[in-house]
């Protein structure tokens, strides 16, 4: 099962100079040893560091703001709380431990990634991790989103504030 609490994009064919802006920024944050690989999925590096996740995607969008140039090749940052087996069923029994994060007066929306997983359809997927959920949803300025990332047999769950993901598109 993977442990990252990390997974970052990048530019196919930039795989090594991803991983060193990772790790140089990580550096910088006080990680000098933090874990950083590619994963079965081309353009998804998996990171693991001592740093909390959030804190991480904060301090990237500083340096990013403050120089641009110093956040080239790694071009999205999203944290992962939780990994779960990629069977639908498992995945909608983790959904049910992390679904209390969204307040029941919050909006939320879902954010599915589907990398090497030919099993379901988005569509089902999307609709049985719904199920457990009462609270309104907005797909345009939710609250908070329901993340998932499935990586092959893996699937990474994480609940977020639209701020807790960062992005160079979006800055």
């Amino acid at each position: 099962m993977y442990s990252y609490n990390l997974l970052v994009s990048y530019r196919f064919n930039e795989f090594q100079q991803a991983r060193d802006e990772v790790i140089r920024l990580l550096a910088e944050m006080g990680d000098k040893d933090p874990v950083v690989q590619k994963t079965e999925v081309k353009g998804i590096i998996g990171v693991r560091t001592f740093i909390p996740s959030r804190e991480v995607i904060s301090r990237v969008r500083q340096f990013f703001h403050q120089d641009a140039q110093k956040v080239q090749h790694a071009v999205k940052w999203v944290p992962v709380d939780i990994w779960c087996n990629s069977e639908l069923e498992n995945m909608v029994e983790t959904v049910r431990t992390v679904k209390d994060q969204i307040d029941e007066n919050e909006t939320w929306a879902m954010d599915l990634e589907k990398r090497k997983y030919p099993a379901h359809h988005v569509y089902q997927i999307v609709t049985r991790l719904a199920e457990p959920f009462t609270q309104k949803v907005d797909l345009k300025k939710p609250d908070k989103y329901l993340r998932v990332d499935i990586i092959g047999e893996q699937a990474g769950i994480s609940v977020l504030k639209p701020e807790e993901i960062f992005s160079i598109a979006r800055g």
